[in-house]
């Protein structure tokens, strides 16, 4: 019992780094239009992906959404970002959708009368049965939103780590 303790806290310190590296990158590259950024992080038997994007690459504008139109799109939007099936296919094991959270703020509420530029922003949680057997993950928000040029991907798992970068022509994230 103490191995699996120490190893899971080496794990954990092992991980800080990298994903600190990743949420700076994240943060200076931020809110290029046509680019999304990405984060998957694998531990134990869940699968997180993060998602970071500029409003025009999936509604196509960033101003707040005031008219009728404007408000549909949204929440359109938010619908497509809340199914899982629509937009990961993860390989290799059996995954199950638990979590998401959509952050379409930037796109609805008061207006502050000052241009900014919109991002959405989504968090997804997915239990799978054995993570080891994972191939990669087929990522199909690209055919739901043909806005979006590039995503660039940095993932970590228990035992690895890597980067990606998807366009229309290859949407896999390999991870063995």
């Amino acid at each position: 019992m103490k191995k699996k303790v120490m190893a899971l806290a080496l794990g954990c310190v092992q991980l800080f780094p990298v994903l600190v590296f990743a949420a700076e990158r994240i943060e200076h590259e931020s809110h290029v239009h046509g680019l999304v950024d990405m984060t998957v992080v694998i531990d134990q038997d869940k699968v997180n992906i993060s998602l970071d994007s500029p409003a025009m690459n999936m509604v196509g504008f960033e101003h707040k959404a005031e008219s009728e139109s404007d408000i549909n799109k949204v929440h359109e939007v938010e619908a497509i970002l809340k199914a899982t099936s629509k937009l990961f296919a993860i390989r290799g094991a059996d995954c199950e959708g638990e979590a998401v959270v959509v952050d379409i703020s930037g796109l609805i509420g008061s207006d502050d009368h000052e241009h900014h530029h919109a991002d959405l922003e989504a968090q997804y949680q997915f239990s799978c049965d054995n993570t080891d057997n994972l191939t990669g993950i087929d990522v199909l928000l690209l055919k739901e939103f043909p806005a979006i040029e590039r995503i660039n991907v940095e993932w970590i798992s228990n035992d690895k780590a890597g980067a990606a970068q998807l366009t229309q022509d290859n949407s896999f994230i390999p991870l063995d």
